[in-house]
């Protein structure tokens, strides 16, 4: 979703992540884009979950920053960074951790640069 609406995304704009709900957690991580820098940059915030929940599905309130470097010797970097975590967040951050890591968001970013 964000790979073909990003370059269109101005700051201030709102989009959401629909994960799988969770009971006492609808699922639905709320966004709001804060920086924008084309080619090279996208940050969001990523807030959501349930302030009456521990672990996974509890209140989050972070920020997700894409870049891109340009490589010596071509190619690109990707660098995604997942950052204002608290101790309290500790579950949460692993299974994101696995997530962001996973085989399906590699076939995904994959997916997206090819259709650049």
């Amino acid at each position: 979703m964000l790979g073909a609406d990003a370059k269109r995304l101005p700051g201030g704009a709102s989009l959401y992540i629909s994960p799988d709900p969770d009971p006492g957690w609808e699922g639905t991580v709320h966004c709001e884009v804060i920086a924008v820098a084309p080619p090279r940059r996208l940050s969001y915030t990523w807030r959501g979950g349930s302030g009456e929940r521990k672990g996974y599905g509890a209140w989050l309130d972070t920020v997700v920053t894409w870049t891109l470097m340009m490589r010596t010797g071509g190619g690109t970097l990707l660098r995604l960074e997942h950052a204002g975590f608290t101790a309290e967040d500790d579950s949460t951050y692993s299974i994101l951790k696995r997530g962001w890591s996973d085989d399906k968001m590699r076939a995904s970013i994959t997916r997206v640069t090819e259709s650049l």
